[in-house]
């Protein structure tokens, strides 16, 4: 129903608007979330998105894009062999004690697909070739959030 009501809208007012650009948003490539974590190693790899997007001109050269995309988004952790990881705790009794772990082969896959908004303000030359110059952000709405870990 949300899809429906937003996609509406937004058509509503590309036509008030009297708008001429509508896009297609296709990405492809290493795309995932960069976190720190002690004595390991996170990689982005492979995730992609796919959007529809309208560009409201504000003249010839200036605009605001926006639109609706979803995309996928992957991160793998491996934590080096060896790893030693300790902590200072205190048991059921009171008794204070100190609790090592020590990693072998620990691995750990993060994805997600998302909703997302860009917001952005387009300029972009006239003439035969002409470039497009974004600014701006995108909100993403995260779901279908999945942990791995072995």
């Amino acid at each position: 129903m949300i899809r429906i009501f937003a996609t509406g809208s937004l058509l509503f007012f590309a036509v008030s608007a009297g708008a001429q650009e509508f896009g297609i948003e296709l990405n492809a490539g290493m795309q995932g979330v960069q976190y720190k974590v002690d004595q390991a190693s996170p990689k982005i790899q492979m995730g992609g998105s796919l959007g529809l997007n309208y560009l409201f001109p504000f003249g010839k050269r200036w605009g605001l894009l926006t639109g609706l995309s979803g995309g996928y988004y992957h991160t793998k952790t491996t934590i080096s062999n060896g790893a030693l990881f300790s902590s200072n705790e205190v048991d059921g009794t009171g008794s204070a004690f100190r609790y090592n772990a020590k990693a072998n082969g620990y691995e750990e896959t993060n994805s997600f697909y998302s909703a997302g908004i860009p917001i952005m303000l387009q300029y972009h030359s006239l003439g035969k070739t002409q470039w497009y110059l974004n600014a701006g952000t995108k909100i993403l709405i995260p779901f279908g959030v999945k942990t791995k870990a072995s």
